[in-house]
């Protein structure tokens, strides 16, 4: 199933957008736990959440992406792990 066809339930996009959007999580250590429609899992740091910065860093590689807001980071397919 590619990126196009799959989708996070409403549950999982609406707890993601209350959890960055209104800082409605408890983080684990120093940063947020997310995952990716397509198996891939990230971080977001405690200093970007808090900056409300959709700035991410992909677990297994170190790669860092930056979106522009929380609706273009669940677009994307991330929402809260």
């Amino acid at each position: 199933m590619n990126n196009e066809q799959a989708r996070w339930s409403e549950n999982a996009v609406s707890a993601t957008k209350e959890a960055l959007d209104e800082f409605a999580a408890l983080p684990a250590g120093d940063s947020l736990a997310l995952k990716n429609i397509d198996g891939r899992f990230a971080t977001m740091s405690i200093e970007n959440w808090l900056a409300k910065r959709a700035r991410i860093v992909d677990r297994s590689t170190g790669e860092e992406t930056s979106f522009a807001d929380t609706d273009e980071l669940i677009r994307a397919g991330w929402v809260i792990d």
